[in-house]
């Protein structure tokens, strides 16, 4: 495995990671994603296709905040594309509102990647949540899997990682190649393929790694989690 130790640790975080949240309609779990990302010191975006803007999001120090009309129809992966534009760092991290990264997690993929030139994407693995009024329930996202991705050959990593079906929107991320990706996905495009043809150009742009480690929450709404899960 190629090391590459620059010393980017001694570099502040928001000048090495973004942060770019998604969110639309959801101006309760937005306020609730800024709450718990506020003690994590990288450059955050919000991207809000909501009908109208939040004043108050829109006013709060330390965050870029992008809404206009048009990103309210507009699919996933042009409002991700749209963030993207805003994103100075060398790498970033997407997930939407109700989602929780761990911040330890974050740091570990991002170091990670800084380390290890020839790789493009990094994540651990992750649950999904689905939220009642009285209790919480889990359900598992991912499977344990190959973990390191590593052959010369880009074919091979794209028949190895498509085989295993770990979806890596959220992954931490060269932002160059995020930047790419998102900005050539055709509008019509369904979610599914969308996140489908995301995990096969990252794995033939550049190697990918899953760390063994939690890595995110992500939410299930109503039915759709036992639908998923077999619950």
């Amino acid at each position: 495995m190629m090391q590459n130790h620059s010393g980017n640790e001694h570099t502040a975080l928001n000048q090495r990671l973004t942060l770019l949240l998604v969110a639309k309609e959801q101006p309760d779990f937005l306020r609730r994603a800024l709450k718990y990302y506020s003690d994590f010191p990288c450059s955050v975006v919000v991207v809000d296709a909501s009908g109208q803007p939040d004043a108050d999001i829109a006013g709060t120090s330390g965050l870029l905040y992008v809404q206009h009309p048009a990103l309210t129809e507009a699919s996933l992966s042009a409002r991700i594309a749209e963030g993207l534009k805003h994103v100075t760092t060398p790498f970033v991290v997407q997930a939407p509102v109700d989602s929780f990264l761990l911040a330890d997690a974050l740091n570990a993929a991002l170091s990670f990647l800084e380390a290890n030139q020839t790789y493009g994407a990094c994540q651990g693995y992750s649950l999904n949540y689905q939220a009642h009024v009285d209790k919480v329930d889990y359900f598992r996202r991912d499977r344990k899997t190959c973990e390191d991705y590593a052959s010369d050959d880009a074919g091979e990593r794209v028949s190895s990682f498509m085989g295993q079906g770990l979806s890596l929107l959220s992954a931490v991320t060269r932002t160059e190649l995020a930047q790419q990706w998102f900005a050539s996905v055709a509008e019509d495009t369904e979610l599914h393929w969308q996140e489908i043809g995301h995990m096969s150009y990252l794995a033939a742009a550049a190697r990918l790694r899953i760390l063994p480690i939690p890595y995110a929450l992500h939410f299930t709404p109503g039915k759709d989690a036992e639908q998923r899960h077999g619950a």
